[in-house]
């Protein structure tokens, strides 16, 4: 199955699946698109932020 992929929505259950295996921390980092919508990858535990990603704890209202 080329170009299938690989990401989904973020969802309320994925949320109550992470907090449940312990996550605290999500990596918000912006993919790169050529549409006129943006697109962010969410990085569960990741602590330490690359240039221009953000960290937010997993119950922060941003989130």
């Amino acid at each position: 199955m080329e170009n299938e992929n690989p990401y989904q929505l973020f969802s309320a259950q994925i949320l109550s699946d992470w907090k449940q295996n312990g996550i605290t921390y999500i990596k918000l980092v912006e993919l790169d698109s050529e549409l006129a919508i943006k697109f962010f990858e969410l990085i569960p535990n990741s602590e330490i932020p690359d240039s221009g990603d953000t960290i937010y704890h997993i119950d922060s209202e941003d989130v």
